[in-house]
């Protein structure tokens, strides 16, 4: 009885988290890019290196490590669930100036193909 009493006090505290939260810029409307790139160039240097790096895979990597450290990103997330469509595309969200940003990227390949498994020669 006493957790169905405290839920609501914990919905209020989250909800207050939400409201006071960071707030989030979705970069895929049109003209956020642009608007990013005239008022904040330098921010807009660090968000396009990091969705341009987050194009191939492994997103985690060296230089993403070192846009992290370069720029001071924070709470990445970038991880291997696929959109699956042609071209394949990946979701990204990362806080950067206490600024909350969200992409889809489209993932690039180095356009080789590649077998699932090793070749075994046949007798």
């Amino acid at each position: 009885m006493r957790s169905i009493a405290f839920a609501p006090a914990f919905l209020i505290i989250g909800s207050f988290s939400l409201a006071y939260g960071a707030p989030r810029i979705n970069l895929d409307q049109p003209g956020v890019l642009n608007e990013l790139k005239l008022q904040h160039p330098q921010r807009y240097q660090a968000v396009s290196a990091l969705l341009r790096a987050s194009e191939r895979v492994p997103c985690q990597g060296s230089e993403i490590e070192l846009l992290k450290t370069r720029f001071n990103i924070r709470d990445l997330e970038c991880g291997m669930m696929v959109i699956t469509s042609y071209p394949a595309r990946r979701h990204v969200s990362f806080e950067l100036d206490r600024i909350s940003y969200e992409a889809t990227v489209v993932l690039k390949g180095d356009d080789k193909l590649q077998p699932i498994s090793p070749p075994t020669d046949m007798p």
